[in-house]
């Protein structure tokens, strides 16, 4: 028995000394957040601050045919996104377009052939498009098209439709 005894007290040291200490680590990693921005393409090409828009794209030369009455429907125009912030943000896009104008014998003319933006993914204007919370790399969160149908009856002369596109991460 005191042989057992013995055995028993050498195995508690023993286990005692490989048990004695305890050590605990925390791994500690981050990714650096960066903010959500957006940018406006037409025809998958980025648009910086402002492009001229031809009927052969943003570096052609041919001018719509404002006398057509044919309907008229540009190229897709869109807002990507990209960032990896951690909270879900809305992407607010708002297309302004203005009749087409020119000057006729010195005088401003408006052609009232009416331009209208149509959204094919997303939505213009005050709803919004939710960008979700994680890693966006130019997402498309909003696409539209511009379409007007011209008037033959019109003046010769050069004319301009200045659409105004705004858009903002909130």
């Amino acid at each position: 028995m005191k042989k057992t005894i013995a055995i028993l007290l050498v195995l508690a040291v023993v286990m005692t000394g490989v048990f004695a200490a305890t050590s605990a680590v925390t791994l500690n990693a981050s990714i650096a957040t960066v903010g959500y921005t957006a940018s406006v393409y037409y025809d998958d090409v980025a648009i910086n601050q402002s492009a001229d828009i031809f009927s052969d794209g943003l570096t052609g030369s041919t001018k719509w045919n404002l006398a057509s009455t044919t309907p008229i429907t540009t190229e897709v125009f869109a807002v990507k996104v990209s960032g990896n912030e951690n909270l879900a943000k809305t992407l607010k896009v708002s297309v302004t377009p203005e009749n087409f104008k020119a000057t006729v014998g010195n005088v401003p003319f408006d052609s009232e052939v009416r331009v209208t933006a149509t959204a094919t993914t997303g939505t213009l204007g005050d709803g919004g498009n939710t960008i979700a919370a994680g890693l966006r790399q130019d997402d498309v969160l909003c696409e539209w098209t511009l379409s007007w149908t011209g008037n033959a009856s019109l003046p010769a002369a050069e004319y301009v439709s200045n659409v105004t596109i705004a858009y903002a991460v909130e």
